[in-house]
């Protein structure tokens, strides 16, 4: 897994968990 992977998986987790909490 490339290292920029490794940064946008954990924001992309906390933007799902955002957008469902907001929905």
């Amino acid at each position: 897994m490339p290292f920029w992977a490794q940064r946008i998986n954990p924001l992309r987790y906390w933007l799902i968990t955002v957008v469902h909490v907001r929905h």
